[in-house]
């Protein structure tokens, strides 16, 4: 990582190419140019290196269109999650779900109900598309410092987003990446919710709430406390003696918020510290059922 090629220009001069989404040996991607004459232009590429235009002005001038995510279906047909800054109205800024049969150059354009940034999308192995977005207070995105992190449901025939998880995260926030491996949705993205930005991975699995925190000094060992309400008392629900713990007796769309105290053993016992500060998670389930088996089909005599 010390010995670095020459720079070398991308698409056209002025215009941001935010990601490249792969369809057998061709990658598209949207490059979209900012200020008072904004403008997309929508790219390929067989290289990664050299990109030609595919499709200028994917979007009106004026519109405000910008980051986007894509992902090609089974049958090669492209869905685009495309984030919008348009000021002149609330539903001006709302995100847009656009989806096009090869060649892709004929678009359909339908709006979402929220405004976002940082999009990040995948489809899930049911077929079931996921987004990992930034969200902002009043669905403004000038409401800077409002904005949060998390995942959501889109409904590719409604153009409907729904929310399903909200990870830990706060400010400058999102920008995820998302993997599905081995039954668990990997997800990576960053925040500043900790005072400095950095970055962060989730993952979101069926049968437990992962709680994860740093190392403190001299701890050999920690408490894991939860409650349901914020009046409620603190239960200790285990122990551990890394920074890692599985909460498995949760129940689903149940709010909870916990706190990490650290201890030390000692000859005379367990010398407690004092409690980590809280976290809130909402267990929504975000999960598929599994697949029906034993199927069997007795014909008729």
């Amino acid at each position: 990582g010390t010995d670095w090629s020459a720079a070398t220009q991308i698409a056209d001069k002025g215009y941001w190419v935010w990601q490249t989404t792969w369809r057998g040996d061709t990658g598209y991607a949207l490059g979209y140019q900012w200020g008072n004459h904004d403008a997309t232009r929508f790219y390929r590429t067989t290289n990664g290196m050299e990109y030609t235009l595919h499709v200028d002005h994917l979007r009106p001038p004026g519109d405000r269109s910008n980051e986007h995510a894509m992902f090609f279906d089974a049958t090669g047909r492209a869905h685009m999650l495309l984030r919008r800054d348009n000021a002149q109205s609330k539903t001006g800024g709302y995100a847009l779900l656009g989806q096009a049969e090869a060649p892709y150059t004929d678009w359909e354009w339908r709006r979402l109900n929220i405004t976002l940034g940082g999009p990040s999308m995948i489809q899930l192995p049911d077929g079931r598309v996921i987004a990992c977005v930034r969200r902002y207070a009043g669905e403004n995105h000038r409401n800077w410092g409002s904005q949060w992190t998390e995942l959501g449901w889109i409904d590719t025939m409604t153009a409907k987003y729904t929310p399903a998880a909200k990870l830990s995260s706060g400010g400058d926030s999102s920008y995820a990446g998302l993997v599905w491996h081995k039954g668990m949705l990997w997800v990576s993205y960053y925040s500043s919710h900790e005072g400095s930005t950095s970055i962060y991975l989730a993952k979101v699995r069926s049968d437990g709430i992962i709680v994860k925190w740093k190392s403190a000094v001299r701890a050999s060992t920690y408490q894991i406390l939860r409650r349901s309400n914020k009046t409620d008392p603190l239960i200790e629900i285990g122990m551990a003696n890394t920074t890692r713990f599985l909460d498995k007796q949760f129940t689903w769309d149940t709010p909870y918020t916990y706190l990490i105290r650290s201890a030390r053993r000692t000859s005379t016992g367990l010398t407690e510290g004092p409690l980590s500060p809280s976290v809130e998670v909402f267990a929504h389930d975000i999960f598929p059922p599994k697949p029906p088996h034993g199927l069997t089909v007795v014909p008729l005599e």
